[in-house]
């Protein structure tokens, strides 16, 4: 990893990695896409996503991977299972592993919403307007 950091400060290239290290993600990158079921739930500054998360996945996802520094702490699984991709539900993929869902979650899509930079595909963020 250290010399792919290298070779892209020296070069001037991308380097898209796709993974589910979060230790990675938080050491090598300046932005940070978090994806579930294939689309994007959360885009910001990597700092800005790890320190202040907005989607409950995002959420999820920090609370299942061990810190690297402070604390040791109880690692937290998110229940359930992702959707089908064949037939995804009507509403925000995420709602059925959701501990925040609500009925608008369940019915309707949510759309990916920048603010400053940190975008949110979240009902709870982003409420959605009722001449949708």
């Amino acid at each position: 990893m250290r010399q792919v950091e290298n070779l892209r400060r020296r070069l001037g290239f991308a380097v898209l990695f796709v993974t589910h290290d979060m230790s990675v993600v938080s050491h090598f990158s300046d932005r940070l896409a978090v994806m579930y079921a294939g689309e994007f739930m959360e885009i910001g500054g990597t700092r800005t996503v790890f320190d202040q998360p907005r989607h409950p996945y995002s959420l999820g996802l920090m609370d299942a991977f061990p810190s690297l520094v402070g604390a040791r702490r109880e690692l937290v699984g998110i229940p359930g299972n992702p959707p089908s991709l064949v037939s995804p539900p009507t509403g925000c993929l995420f709602a059925a592993r959701c501990p925040s869902v609500t009925e608008e979650c369940r019915l309707h899509r949510p759309e990916l919403v920048d603010l400053d930079g940190h975008a949110t595909r979240c009902h709870l963020v982003n409420p959605r307007r009722s001449d949708d």
